[in-house]
Formats: structure tokens, C-alpha cells, sequence
């Protein structure tokens, strides 16, 4: 080829093409990061939830041993306490009033915190049948008294850890509702 004819194009050519494949390259590395990132959330989330599972069973193994506990709320309706739903301070970082702290649980080491429960005593309420499909919380309240009150029946909310000690950490809140034989 005659040198006066050539302009340079393949240069300009092939700086555009590597100029392509570095962009490709670096839209690639940010999706590798962001995949990690959320894989990353996703295990501190599975942790979060084993602990707080780990609470639940722990509070239901305190109510089969025992009726009564020392950190139980009282919501029945001779109560004067206000019982919602979700404890009030269930995301609030340095109020523990209420939770009770669990320390045997998996992955002990691995979580910001220890996990924890709160216990509310719901009411005490009667069983028609032995499957329990009769059972009506404070049934008194309605008029009808069908039997002996034999149930009570709590609710227990667990929470992974206290939001104070697990900052940027996934926190993990369960509830369950149980009935115990007086």
C-alpha cells in the first residue's frame, strides 16, 4: 500500500474498539460487586432469621417449663397494660425493657448481637375439644363461658438481636402465638 494513502484509520479503529471492551469490562467488575453485595445480605439475613428463630424456641421452651415468668407482660384483660401487636420498642436501639437475651444459638460468633424475646401473656381461655379447635381467647368477654378455663395463651416475639449492637446488620423480627395447659 502507498503510505500517503493511509490515514491512520485502523488506529482510530482500534482505539474505539478497546475504548468498547473497557467499558464492557468495567459494566462487568460493578455486576460482580453487586452480585457479592447481595449475596453478602442475603447469608446476614439467613443469620438474623436462625437467631431470632433460635429466640422463639427459646421463649416456648420457658413457657412448657414453667406457667409464670418474671419477664412476662401481662395483656390479659384485668391488665392495664397496653399490649400491641409488635412490642413498641421492638426497633428502638437502647430500650430492652421487656426482652429477655438468649445465649445459647447458632452462629453465636458471627452476629452482632445476642438474640432476643418478649412474652406477652394474651389470656386464659377454655378448650372444647381435645384438637383445641374450640379454644377462644377470654371468652368471658363475649358473655359465653362454655367450661373451665384450662389455656393460657401467650405471644412471643423475637427479635435477632438489639438494633443498637447490629448497625448496617439485618435484624430479623418472628412472631408466634402459643397456648400452654394451666
Amino acid at each position: 500500500m502507498n503510505k500517503k494513502k493511509q490515514r491512520g484509520n485502523v488506529l482510530i479503529f482500534a482505539l474505539v474498539l478497546l475504548l468498547i471492551m473497557t467499558l464492557m469490562s468495567l459494566t462487568s467488575v460493578q455486576g460482580v460487586n453487586l452480585q457479592e453485595s447481595m449475596a453478602t445480605n442475603l447469608q446476614d439475613r439467613e443469620m438474623a432469621f436462625q437467631a431470632a428463630e433460635a429466640a422463639l424456641r427459646a421463649a416456648e421452651k420457658l413457657l412448657e417449663s414453667t406457667s409464670s415468668s418474671n419477664t412476662m407482660i401481662d395483656c390479659t384483660l384485668m391488665a392495664v397494660n397496653l399490649c400491641p401487636p409488635v412490642p413498641a420498642n421492638t426497633f428502638v436501639a437502647d430500650d430492652t425493657t421487656g426482652w429477655v437475651n438468649v445465649t445459647d444459638y447458632p452462629n453465636k460468633t458471627m452476629l452482632g448481637g445476642n438474640p432476643q424475646y418478649y412474652i406477652q401473656l394474651l389470656g386464659i381461655g377454655t378448650s372444647l375439644g381435645a384438637t383445641g379447635q374450640g379454644n377462644n381467647l377470654s371468652n368471658a368477654q363475649y358473655g359465653v363461658n362454655t367450661g373451665v378455663q384450662v389455656q393460657r395463651f401467650y405471644r412471643v416475639t423475637a427479635r435477632s438481636s438489639v438494633p443498637s449492637a447490629s448497625s448496617d446488620r439485618a435484624i430479623v423480627v418472628l412472631q408466634t402465638t402459643i397456648s400452654r395447659a394451666i
